[in-house]
């Protein structure tokens, strides 16, 4: 099953039921005319829109048309573009040497994938109503990812790793990544946690302007480089570690103005402090920086 149609109230309520949904109010849920699930398995989205557009002429009695279709057809590429991601950064990172890799770039429904958790969501569109699985955590932490060099590739994650848009946690760290982060990464607004600490990531930081999610940011034991002004823009940053990389420039004063950012370390980096980041060093056991006699260190973990 790739897309699953319900078109009536006892069938969309059994179905909800099933699936341990109660969200939805009584007049809401008597508004609703269809729902219609799509699993992880929607693929081929030509097929899907097939499909949709054959059961067109039924719709339009219950009421639906032809927005509420092309919305769905967006769901379900969504959905397929997440397969499709998550099968690049296999291929990517040289999958078949993971450490381990069970179900992966295989049929099996994703949730069976290693590592990888989902997360049921629901959306109502008018009257139809769109349930789907959808990916909410990566966590591949010490699986000997790294870049497919033999297919000329230096590239680890996808460049599209915006596509994971219910993604609230990725965890990455302890491999062999290299080159630089996505520049899309920072689209990724329901992301709270990010590991990709003790790799070999190279480049700098990525536009950060819409992760507004983010509580947590390890990328310590790196190679990045450049400036760190892009983390001002984490309005929820709470713990952030990017000791022991190669960034440079002033560290910026707003930091020190974010009370939630309890834990703070940056050291061993080429930065400079400022007068408040250094007030906030010696006031808060939580915020680690540089002396003057360190150097970066070029570290990489056996």
């Amino acid at each position: 099953m790739a897309v699953k149609i319900y078109t009536t109230k006892s069938g969309i309520t059994r179905r909800l039921k099933n699936a341990g949904i109660k969200k939805f109010s009584k007049p809401t849920l008597d508004n609703i005319s269809i729902m219609i699930e799509i699993d992880d398995h929607v693929s081929s989205v030509d097929r899907t829109q097939k499909l949709l557009e054959q059961k067109a002429g039924e719709f339009l009695k219950l009421g639906v048309g032809k927005y509420e279709i092309n919305k769905v057809h967006e769901m379900a590429n969504e959905v397929a573009a997440e397969r499709d991601f998550l099968s690049r950064l296999y291929k990517n990172t040289c999958g078949r040497s993971w450490t381990s890799h069970k179900n992966w770039d295989t049929s099996a429904a994703l949730d069976m994938w290693e590592g990888v958790v989902m997360t049921k969501t629901v959306s109502v569109v008018n009257n139809v109503l769109v349930y789907t699985n959808r990916v909410k955590s990566l966590t591949l932490r010490n699986n000997y990812l790294h870049g497919n060099y033999s297919q000329g590739a230096r590239g680890d994650i996808p460049d599209d790793i915006e596509k994971l848009t219910c993604l609230e946690a990725l965890s990455l760290h302890y491999n062999f990544l290299s080159d630089s982060l996505p520049p899309t990464l920072g689209n990724l607004r329901n992301l709270k946690v990010l590991h990709l600490e003790f790799n070999q990531i190279m480049g700098k930081l990525p536009h950060l302007d819409h992760m507004d999610s983010l509580e947590e940011l390890y990328l310590n034991h790196n190679r990045l480089e450049g400036s760190i002004e892009e983390l001002t823009k984490l309005k929820k940053l709470k713990k952030c570690h990017i000791y022991h990389n190669k960034f440079s420039g002033k560290v910026p004063e707003e930091l020190a103005d974010k009370i939630d950012l309890t834990e703070f370390k940056f050291y061993n980096n080429y930065m400079q402090i400022g007068s408040k980041v250094q007030a906030r060093i010696e006031s808060d056991s939580g915020w680690q920086g540089r002396t003057d006699s360190e150097q970066p260190a070029y570290i990489v973990y056996e």
